[in-house]
């Protein structure tokens, strides 16, 4: 085997620093999903409580928080929007066309979906929830789009990052660990097979140049990083941010920027490229090595992707001024509530029982059978007990005197936990007093939703940064000439309408759907799209319909009102209401022509009459 190079190392050392500072916060994740499955007591917990038979309740509190938080969201969530500040139609056509493809591979790959779940991460582990993009051909043989939920225990973020940074802009650099069997290694990376025969045979002599140095730092034996039972070795991918420098050019239509590199092949072919000048710029390089193999170095190249964004997208439950290897997440702040209302209810259930099965003390030796019997039945109801001698004595102990305020504590636990989840009763849907007003149970909801914004906020600004980041490589996914692509949008009845389009169409010395040098960003919509603000808006016309309507009921417009419906078979009536119309119109102008004919008859009637008459005085004349 090769010895280990500077990059490999340089992996290696990164990891093992992530590997330290990870340590913690993945325990901590592990024990909220303990948690979150509702199995909250540990190993010591059952063992004590199956040797001197202790219930152990579980009461879980924490699906219900976050089927309520994740619930109020998918309510209210926030779109993101693409959008240009260009006036020039081409550039808003173009707009047009990449929403619609973001709306295409929404469905076609439920982002939303896996959204929802990467939310649920974020809320229950305290490393947060990730989602991985990458670019993988199609059906048609056309590169496109690819979203998938992250392993968020295989991915470590440099650990000097903030939680804030939810775009990683000051992250150095990631590592992201998998596991893969040796066919699909030497597939990938052409590693030779002797190099996975001489690990297996225990080759040491060819690793130990390696391995003493790391032994010194305190690095992981090779064992850790090869899992015998399945065939599967650890592979290490590091990507990084680093410096490089750009060229700007003008090829006669338009400024771009790109590598030196590829500037100076293009300018053999093309001698009329302008130089502008040159600019410092950050690309991704990624080095990916097998550490068991002697941490063989199998990729070590910048990316092919022109930006500098990491194919991962972080989600964490707040963002604050911390350390990524600090956070914390909803579930772990509830971990204390729960243990609470476990532990009250548990002791609750054994008082109770200890009540039930007090103590009974036989005052006498020779009642021996008396004994027995006792040891059978125990103070099972029902039972006569006789005793051999009349003055023998069968007393009960019972339990100690609980104070019944502790057994409210449970009751004041929960309440801790809806202080913490901010989720007061009216996020649940129920309404805390019989006499609350619709007005007031909907004031207190909007203050609710303002109270977990937080939550909301990290997730509407997770849907932003993946837009961005789809909007900035979108000019090298799609940058073949005369390629279709599928697109959706909406008619005017609010109903999905699917179709094709053209990018990037050579039309004489044009090329129409230009995919280059786009002008874009994305910004967050108001939430006017979602359930609720389309209810909210439903009732205020409603409302406005019904004012107009008391002064002159024809003024009242009904395909507004149907356009604006949040309900399933609006659309439906609106055709019904439109195909009314029409005939309504065309009998309206049918009976119009036959008043306009019958005027005509008549007038002509009245000429007739008159001629005559004017024939006859005439003659007279």
């Amino acid at each position: 085997m090769e010895q280990i190079t500077p990059q490999a190392e340089k992996v290696r050392r990164a990891w093992r620093v992530a590997e330290s500072d990870y340590r913690p916060i993945i325990s901590r994740s592990e024990e909220c999903m303990r948690y979150v499955l509702n199995d909250p007591y540990t190993s010591t917990e059952k063992s004590k409580a199956q040797e001197f038979d202790k219930p152990l309740l579980k009461y879980t509190i924490m699906i219900p928080y976050l089927s309520t938080i994740i619930g109020n969201e998918q309510m209210n969530r926030r779109r993101a929007l693409i959008k240009t500040r260009s006036l020039d139609p081409k550039m808003v056509e173009m707009t047009d066309i990449l929403q619609g493809r973001w709306n295409a591979i929404n469905d076609e790959q439920s982002v939303e979906e896996k959204t929802q779940i990467i939310f649920s991460d974020a809320l229950i582990f305290p490393v947060g929830g990730y989602m991985v993009r990458s670019f993988e051909m199609n059906d048609m043989g056309y590169l496109d789009y690819h979203y998938e939920i992250a392993d968020n225990m295989r991915i470590k973020k440099d650990p000097e990052t903030k939680t804030s940074d939810y775009k990683l802009e000051k992250c150095r650099w990631i590592i992201k660990e998998a596991w893969e069997r040796p066919e699909y290694i030497m597939d990938r990376w052409n590693v030779a097979q002797e190099d996975f025969d001489d690990y297996k045979k225990g080759a040491w002599w060819k690793k130990l140049n390696g391995y003493i140095k790391r032994f010194k730092e305190g690095a992981f034996s090779a064992s850790s990083d090869y899992n015998e039972e399945n065939d599967l070795y650890r592979i290490l991918e590091m990507q990084e941010r680093v410096q490089h420098r750009f060229v700007r050019i003008f090829d006669g239509a338009s400024v771009m920027q790109i590598p030196q590199e590829m500037y100076k092949r293009l300018k053999l072919n093309n001698p009329d490229l302008e130089y502008l000048g040159e600019v410092e710029g950050e690309i991704i390089h990624i080095t990916t090595i097998i550490p068991a193999l002697n941490d063989l170095l199998v990729s070590d190249k910048d990316s092919e992707v022109p930006t500098k964004n990491f194919d991962v997208f972080s989600l964490n439950s707040y963002s604050y001024t911390n350390q990524v290897t600090e956070a914390v997440s909803l579930v772990e702040l509830l971990m204390d509530i729960q243990d609470d209302i476990n532990k009250g209810k548990s002791q609750n259930r054994d008082y109770l029982g200890q009540m039930l099965a007090e103590i009974i003390v036989v005052h006498g030796k020779q009642e021996k059978d008396v004994y027995e019997k006792l040891q059978r039945v125990g103070n099972q109801p029902g039972q006569v007990v006789q005793t051999k001698n009349p003055n023998t004595k069968i007393d009960k102990l019972g339990p100690g005197e609980i104070n019944p305020v502790l057994l409210g504590n449970t009751i004041d636990s929960l309440m801790h936990g809806d202080k913490i989840a901010q989720q007061p009763a009216n996020m649940r849907g129920e309404s805390e007093r019989s006499g609350e007003s619709g007005v007031l149970f909907q004031k207190k909801s909007e203050r609710a939703a303002a109270a977990i914004n937080p939550y909301y906020k990290n997730i509407s600004n997770f849907r932003k940064l993946i837009v961005e980041d789809y909007v900035d490589n979108f000019h090298y996914v799609y940058a073949e000439m005369d390629r279709m692509i599928d697109i959706k949008g909406k008619d005017e009845n609010g109903k999905d309408l699917w179709g094709q389009v053209f990018v990037n169409l050579q039309m004489a010395d044009e090329i129409i759907n230009n995919t280059q040098n786009l002008s874009m960003y994305v910004e967050l919509d108001e939430g006017e799209d979602n359930i609720t603000a389309r209810e909210e808006n439903f009732n205020q016309l409603m409302a406005l319909a019904e004012v107009i309507g008391s002064h002159n009921p024809a003024l009242v417009d009904v395909l507004t009102l149907l356009r604006a419906a949040p309900v399933k078979g609006a659309d439906k009536w609106i055709e019904f209401v439109i195909n009314v119309m029409n005939s309504q119109a065309e009998e309206g102008e049918a009976q119009k022509l036959m008043e306009e004919e019958k005027a005509r008859v008549e007038m002509l009637k009245t000429a007739s009459e008159i001629q005559p008459n004017n024939n006859k005085n005439v003659a007279r004349a």
